[in-house]
């Protein structure tokens, strides 16, 4: 059991060895912030990739009403059913491909995937939203997303949090790769 603390709040998480867990590096709290610049009383959520569910518990803590948190690995299924549990929430967790098979719609959409978002992604994703709906999308889709975001935002009517800052940290993990540690781009 490990417990992740930011911003005054106190998530206990029990990790998976093949589930990416978040913890307390830039990309995560990059994303709490996003979450933090969102009003999320009442908010509903969809996490796709939620991994351990650190996210959804995030939001969970900030105020949301209910998540949906949707994996490819049913280990990342476990561990966030576990998660959400031994933090006394609870949500609507299952197995599935990004949000195919999903037809509810949601106020706030996390995508932390571990690969790039592409049009066909975009595409899926979208129909989860309302012209109201707020998207946080991080990591691998930053370097995808951040020449596109005028035309990503007007097709898709959606809201890129945190894309300054992402690639201002990715510039920072350049500079600091190594000949052991490369990004993949």
């Amino acid at each position: 059991l490990m417990e992740i603390n930011y911003n005054g709040n106190s998530i206990q998480l029990i990790p998976h060895n093949k589930v990416w867990y978040g913890g307390e590096n830039t990309l995560t709290t990059i994303i709490f912030d996003a979450i933090d610049n969102i009003d999320m009383k009442n908010k509903t959520v969809l996490d796709i990739g939620c991994g351990t569910g650190i996210m959804s518990i995030y939001a969970l803590k900030k105020g949301a009403k209910s998540v949906t948190c949707v994996d490819i690995l049913p280990e990342a299924i476990e561990c966030t059913k576990q998660n959400l549990a031994i933090n006394s929430y609870d949500g609507n967790v299952f197995l599935n491909n990004l949000s195919e098979n999903i037809t509810d719609k949601f106020d706030v959409i996390i995508a932390n995937l571990p690969f790039a978002i592409q049009q066909e992604n975009l595409n899926t994703i979208s129909k989860n939203m309302h012209k109201d709906s707020v998207i946080i999308i991080s990591w691998e889709s930053v370097h995808y997303i951040y020449p596109r975001i005028e035309e990503l935002t007007k097709d898709f009517q959606m809201i890129i949090l945190n894309v300054k800052e992402m690639k201002k940290v990715l510039e920072d993990l350049k500079f600091l790769e190594s000949e052991n540690w490369k990004l993949p781009f």
